[in-house]
């Protein structure tokens, strides 16, 4: 079984083919018929050894140079292209802003929720709950039972709203 090789990367046959691609030319390529024994009809680019074999001529016709439209048709062609890509670019740029932005949101609200759940286990676990006195020199107040119903409420409907 014959082993294959790779003799070229694909960015040399591309740049090989972009340069025959865009050359004029006229080639005579050489091809040569014949005959095996099984009389099987056979075409090669050599002369088969030991076997008589005639020469088929294939004039390939010139290949034409673009016109000057055509090369303004294909660097347009090129500028959509790269406008395009460039606009892709700039468009997944955006989706990741944004989604770094949400991340962050999400991450600050986790914070927020944490923050009101132990606050909220701290009203559950405290006999007494109290304000800061709002003048100068004034103690803390004790809540009522309504009061202290009314932050715990306060707290799990921000629990409930925002929270999972």
């Amino acid at each position: 079984m014959a082993r294959h090789t790779r003799l070229l990367s694909p960015p040399v046959v591309t740049l090989l083919a972009s340069l025959v691609a865009l050359m004029p030319f006229s080639a005579k390529a050489e091809i040569y018929r014949w005959t095996d024994a099984d009389g099987q009809v056979h075409f090669s680019e050599s002369k088969p050894a030991g076997v008589e074999g005639r020469q088929v001529n294939i004039d390939l016709p010139e290949r034409p140079r673009p016109s000057g439209a055509e090369q303004r048709q294909q660097l347009e062609q090129q500028q959509k292209a790269s406008s395009y890509a460039e606009r892709l670019r700039r468009e997944r740029q955006m989706r990741e802003q944004e989604q770094a932005a949400k991340s962050a949101e999400r991450k600050a609200m986790e914070g927020r929720c944490a923050d009101w759940r132990k606050r909220l286990q701290g009203y559950r676990d405290s006999q007494y709950l109290y304000l800061p006195g709002k003048a100068k020199g004034e103690g803390p107040t004790i809540l009522t039972d309504q009061q202290r119903a009314e932050a715990e409420a306060e707290l799990n409907a921000h629990i409930a709203e925002y929270c999972d």
